[in-house]
């Protein structure tokens, strides 16, 4: 018997694979959201020729604000323009910014991220940083590039990413560093994402503006002009983290017994968060910072250990068979093996850290009968 409709089953697999093709690139190029909190950012009121923007250091030169085209642009007066701005960056952030670059001389712009002794003693090239962001003019060309350092003392290794897109126009540039992870993103598009654990711990942001070579046009209107600049804090945990996490804690109770508007208020302190599998309790260090490891040692942070005590209290108040459940995990060592002895090592490295778990949890006065492990 002849087949039917063949030209409909072509369409149809053409379709799906047309979706699936369509799901990848979104996911591959989805931008995500910048930090609830903001920790600083631009508010341009009024042109301003001193260029006094508030928390910013100017080191060397001077900043001044101009409007165009109905946008308040930040610029420097002078070659070799410098400023800081001394903030803490120990947990996860998003640096987000626009700029725009002019022809002559190809301008490029050096943002740092400083460590508290490149705060201090700022010089021509920023002093000890851990990350830099370059944006620079090349021919018909804007360039966006991302360095990283081992430590903070030692020259930058070849552009972890980079990514030309057009002169002239206004390009959004943003900078997530979530997970132990630095992703750069220019105009939507992802460039690069690349480990980021520094030996020292940010403390700050750095501007620096020059050009390649020297040219007649007058300095501030052939640099590179940012503007719309803001940088955020992390408040909630992604899933990303859960994910990867290498011993994850978990609330068990009877969700009947515990009304939403009591564990409303613990979700600010605690950052509870709904998954699959109950209710997440994040960490608020990671206890195995290094892969393959079983041993904790830091302390258990006092203040989160008295909140999460706190709280047991008052949901075993409520459900007294409520449990703080421990589950080692090994996402670093997930194998396809098949075999009983491919997955032994990662069984019994799972176990051993949800019991060194359990031991650091007491050590910072939760009661062991609160306490469960698995595996």
């Amino acid at each position: 018997m002849r087949k039917k409709l063949p030209l409909l089953d072509l369409l149809l697999k053409g379709l799906s694979l047309w979706v699936w093709v369509g799901f990848l690139h979104t996911q591959s190029s989805s931008l995500p959201a910048e930090g609830e909190k903001t920790l600083w950012a631009t508010r341009f009121q009024e042109p301003s020729p001193r260029g006094v923007i508030p928390d910013l250091e100017i080191r060397r030169g001077a900043l001044e604000v101009i409007k165009k085209n109905g946008t308040r642009w930040l610029r420097p007066r002078v070659l070799g323009t410098g400023a800081v701005l001394p903030v803490s960056l120990r947990g996860d952030f998003s640096f987000a910014f626009r700029f725009l670059t002019h022809p002559e001389g190809n301008p490029y712009l050096r943002i740092f991220l400083h460590t508290a002794d490149g705060i201090q003693h700022w010089g021509d090239y920023g002093g000890p940083r851990v990350l830099e962001l370059r944006t620079s003019r090349e021919g018909p060309d804007d360039v966006v590039c991302l360095y990283t350092r081992e430590t903070p003392f030692v020259e930058p290794l070849p552009p972890k990413g980079e990514i030309r897109v057009r002169a002239d126009v206004p390009h959004q540039v943003l900078l997530v560093v979530r997970d132990g992870i630095a992703r750069l993103y220019v105009d939507g598009q992802r460039v690069t994402a690349v480990r980021f654990h520094p030996s020292i711990h940010p403390a700050g942001l750095g501007w620096s503006w020059y050009h390649t070579y020297d040219t007649r046009a007058p300095f501030p209107e052939s640099s590179v002009w940012i503007t719309d600049l803001r940088l955020a804090a992390y408040l909630q945990p992604s899933s990303e983290q859960y994910r990867r996490a290498r011993a994850v804690l978990m609330v068990q109770m009877d969700p009947t017994r515990i009304p939403d508007s009591l564990l409303k208020t613990w979700k600010s302190k605690l950052h509870l968060r709904k998954v699959s599998e109950g209710y997440w309790i994040p960490f608020p260090v990671d206890p195995f910072p290094r892969s393959g490891t079983w041993e904790i040692d830091t302390p258990v942070p006092s203040r989160w250990a008295e909140d999460l005590v706190k709280f047991m209290r008052t949901i075993r108040a409520r459900d007294s068979s409520a449990l703080l459940v421990i589950r080692g995990k090994t996402p670093e060592m997930i194998r396809e093996d098949v075999t009983f002895w491919g997955r032994q090592v990662p069984f019994w490295l799972a176990a051993l850290r949800a019991r060194e778990v359990l031991r650091w949890l007491i050590t910072g006065g939760l009661d062991p009968r609160w306490l469960h492990t698995l595996p």
